[in-house]
């Protein structure tokens, strides 16, 4: 995959912006509540799909190699043992989903609401998955997919709905100013 230099800029501003929004955190019971989410669909509205793709893998290298970037105070592989790694590894889907349905699409408004919703349905799916994976196969909480929903969907869903909503707005201004002013 080649990348040029705007390419690298961007992916480390978006990289540097996820560390940033996970560090602006409200800590709940194994899950923190973060701006993560706003930045995956800044970086896959405005970066594009291989920039917010790559913003969010250097993230997770950069986490799992043992530089405390993430939301909750720890770093290094056994992160992965966390309940909310299933997010992160959503990240880097939902940057990809969201900066392709932008690539593709006519620039409407729609389409931004549309890529930033199919971004929290993927970051959700990777999620309540690996919540309900690790709780029954690892730590060994016996827990049904409806109880997975409730704790890593049902309390942060409304929120990031909104967030999604208004920043669809707010990235399509952003988009449209960048290329108009910005010449590679």
């Amino acid at each position: 995959m080649k990348i040029n230099t705007k390419e690298m800029v961007l992916t480390a501003l978006f990289t540097a912006l996820t560390v940033a929004g996970a560090k602006l955190n409200l800590m709940l019971p194994n899950i923190p509540v973060t701006l993560q989410t706003a930045i995956v669909m800044l970086a896959g509205c405005i970066g594009g799909k291989k920039v917010a793709f790559l913003s969010q893998v250097l993230y997770i290298v950069a986490g799992l190699i043992g530089i405390p970037v993430f939301a909750m105070p720890d770093a290094g592989p056994a992160y992965v043992l966390k309940p909310s790694f299933g997010y992160i590894i959503g990240f880097t889907a939902a940057a990809y989903i969201i900066g392709l349905i932008i690539e593709k699409s006519r620039k409407s408004i729609i389409s931004f609401i549309a890529a930033n919703m199919a971004g929290i349905a993927v970051i959700y799916f990777f999620g309540v998955i690996y919540i309900y994976l690790l709780m029954n196969l690892y730590m060994g909480k016996h827990i049904n997919m409806l109880k997975a929903i409730s704790i890593g969907l049902a309390p942060f869903i409304i929120k990031d709905i909104i967030i999604a909503f208004v920043l669809s707005f707010i990235c399509r201004k952003i988009y449209f100013t960048l290329k108009n002013t910005v010449h590679d």
